[in-house]
């Protein structure tokens, strides 16, 4: 059996997790190939920014890390489960072709998280994001 979420996001603050939940962080859109699936973003550190949409989502973090070769060209997301925007996307559910995928419920309680800090889904704001 296939287990979709087997990774967990950390928030931490000041050395301290203050916010964990599982999160669905390999490969599995249906138009890859079969080499490419099961795999994820390379490790390492990303920037995370805080953007207010993308076609799909409404306020997901875009992930950035140019020396990894994902640029801000790329779009590899931390975002909900399930479509946020009006435009939603072209299958039934999310899937990743790297990205982060977070239950909806998860995903607002990190950005509320992230919110209550005084960040903004205003494109420019970002958090620091290590991928192990």
């Amino acid at each position: 059996i296939y287990m979709y979420y087997m990774s967990i996001l950390e928030l931490q603050y000041r050395g301290s997790t203050i916010f964990n939940c599982y999160v669905q962080s390999v490969a599995d859109h249906p138009k890859l190939q079969k080499e490419n699936n099961d795999k994820t973003l390379p490790k390492g550190f990303y920037k995370g920014y805080l953007i207010k949409k993308s076609l799909s989502y409404n306020t997901p973090i875009h992930l950035v890390n140019e020396s990894l070769g994902v640029t801000i060209n790329d779009a590899f997301f931390i975002h909900p489960n399930q479509f946020t925007a009006k435009t939603g996307g072209p299958w039934k559910q999310p899937y990743s072709k790297g990205c982060q995928i977070v239950k909806l419920n998860d995903f607002n309680k990190l950005m509320n998280y992230l919110y209550s800090f005084g960040f903004n889904s205003n494109n420019k704001d970002n958090i620091n994001v290590y991928i192990k």
